[in-house]
């Protein structure tokens, strides 16, 4: 396994209490993405709205802190629509947004690699 899939495979560990910024935001930035590609963009938007433990402004500081910025502007634009828009247009919104999600060329695993490269310090050591 490389050290990357480690430190990936350490954020989705429940229990394990993550100290240094990179962990954390890996962890918030997995769990929404899970929820994205499993749900939808708008229901991953709609579920983290409110959500104590990965607050939607987190998911956007992770996303962020990975350099995934076109994604972290998709994401705000969904929560702003969302917040927007009633019942009747909530199909259509879904319609649009989701098909977006991932954003070409900006990749998570990626990222963490990049990440792992420039600020290692971020992230705890294995073992």
């Amino acid at each position: 396994m490389s050290h990357a899939n480690a430190i990936w495979n350490r954020a989705l560990e429940y229990g394990v209490d993550l100290t240094r910024p990179g962990d954390r935001h890996l962890r918030t930035a997995v769990t929404f993405d899970g929820s994205a590609e499993n749900g939808g963009l708008l229901s991953a938007v709609e579920s983290h709205l409110e959500d104590e433990e990965f607050p939607l402004a987190h998911v956007v500081s992770g996303l962020q802190y990975f350099g995934l910025t076109r994604t972290a502007a998709l994401v705000v634009d969904a929560r702003d629509r969302l917040r927007d828009a009633n019942d009747s247009v909530l199909e259509e919104l879904e319609l649009t947004l989701d098909p977006r999600y991932p954003v070409d060329g900006e990749d998570l695993s990626g990222a963490l690699e990049d990440k792992l490269a420039t600020d290692p310090e971020d992230f705890a050591p294995l073992g």
